[in-house]
């Protein structure tokens, strides 16, 4: 599962700037959350929610769907 922080603040037409700004941060800070690969503590994603005005589970992929295949029933 990876953090889709990125796509929570462009759908809030926020800029990284401000979001920095209303979390106490740097700028760098913030954009090191970003990052593929970040892992950023509970409580900091809590913080970042809230700045966002969303869940905390918002700010994650939702996982993939896996499809089956149907299969069709011989009589």
């Amino acid at each position: 599962m990876s953090l889709n922080i990125r796509r929570v603040i462009e759908a809030r037409k926020m800029t990284n700037k401000e979001v920095a700004a209303r979390l106490d941060i740097s700028k760098t800070t913030l954009q090191t959350f970003l990052s593929p690969g970040a892992t950023p503590s509970l409580s900091t994603l809590n913080r970042i929610a809230a700045v966002l005005g969303c869940d905390v589970v918002e700010l994650f992929d939702e996982p993939a769907v896996r499809t089956i295949p149907r299969t069709t029933a011989t009589p």
